[in-house]
């Protein structure tokens, strides 16, 4: 019955042996690929950075209470410099003056960066996509209203999404280091924050007072995420339309003897509209030979008879 072994077709051959109950298999793998943008997995990823955030400020306090004045941190300096430490600005500001703290510090960067960094990438990415959706939501209603004039395309949307969040943060970081640590010129406050949200660190000019230190807490969490994402954004683009010139190309080329017998993966001295597919899909990089090969695989322990 099912001859031809690709994506579409093995959805198809599915539905049609097996009715219903494939269903469900086709749900689970549905729920597995959505787990990693689920509300839940979100909640939890936030509560994840939350507790390992708050678990460094309580031990890097520790660890440096019982130092001379001058090297106490204050609550807010411990966590301060724990969001500094796994979003990897490292302005250079604080630093342990203890073996403790700096055997801790160890510790708290090499797993830090990772799980914090996994668990506020979910969130980033979570954002970045309602980012994304509330924006086509609205430039559907406006299509609507404004047929007449001509639509921007989804990926033109997507480009000034990213320009707006660049433009936002960056804003937004300037004005709050200028006013809040009172810099002297508004060169130093673009540069600051170019190396926060960048995640640079350079170390100069550095954050004078715990205003700007509460400001520059949750502002390095949310802005080193969504402007790294933008930022992707112009690289996605950018490749997406390298890949659809490529793609114009090949199905515009003529075919020679050799790309023919390519196609002919069976061997039977005949292309059948599938063989011409899986050439043709490889060929525009759309998926890879090991991607078929694993369908082909799970299509024969699919089709018992």
């Amino acid at each position: 019955i099912c001859c031809v072994v690709n994506a579409t077709s093995l959805f198809v051959c599915l539905k049609a042996r097996n009715g219903p109950e494939s269903d469900g298999l086709l749900k689970k793998n549905d729920e597995s690929v959505d787990f990693m943008s689920s509300t839940k997995t979100v909640v939890i990823s936030l509560l994840v950075s939350i507790v390992y955030l708050l678990g460094g400020m309580i031990i890097f306090y520790l660890c440096q209470m019982n130092q001379a004045e001058e090297d106490q941190w204050s609550m807010l300096d411990c966590l301060y410099f724990s969001v500094v430490t796994v979003s990897t600005v490292g302005y250079g500001d604080l630093t342990p003056t203890t073996s403790l703290g700096r055997w801790f510090a160890i510790f708290y960067m090499l797993v830090g960066i990772g799980l914090v960094g996994l668990a506020l990438g979910i969130v980033g990415g979570f954002l970045m996509a309602r980012q994304e959706a509330l924006l086509m939501k609205a430039v559907e209603t406006a299509g609507k209203k404004r047929k007449a004039k001509k639509k921007l395309s989804p990926t033109q949307w997507r480009l000034i999404g990213a320009v707006a969040i660049l433009v936002t943060f960056i804003g937004v970081g300037a004005l709050g280091f200028y006013f809040l640590d009172d810099m002297d010129n508004v060169t130093d406050a673009f540069f600051l924050t170019a190396q926060t949200v960048t995640t640079v660190g350079y170390g100069s000019p550095l954050i004078q007072n715990d205003a700007t230190k509460a400001f520059a807490i949750p502002y390095i969490l949310v802005s080193t995420l969504l402007v790294a994402a933008a930022l992707g954004t112009f690289a996605d683009v950018f490749i997406e339309r390298q890949q659809e010139r490529m793609a114009e190309r090949i199905l515009k080329a003529d075919f020679d003897l050799e790309a023919i017998l390519a196609m002919d993966t069976d061997g039977d001295a005949s292309i059948d509209m599938g063989e011409f597919m899986e050439y043709m899909l490889v060929k525009m990089g759309k998926v890879s030979k090991i991607d078929i090969e694993k369908v082909k695989s799970q299509f024969r322990e699919l089709d018992v008879d």
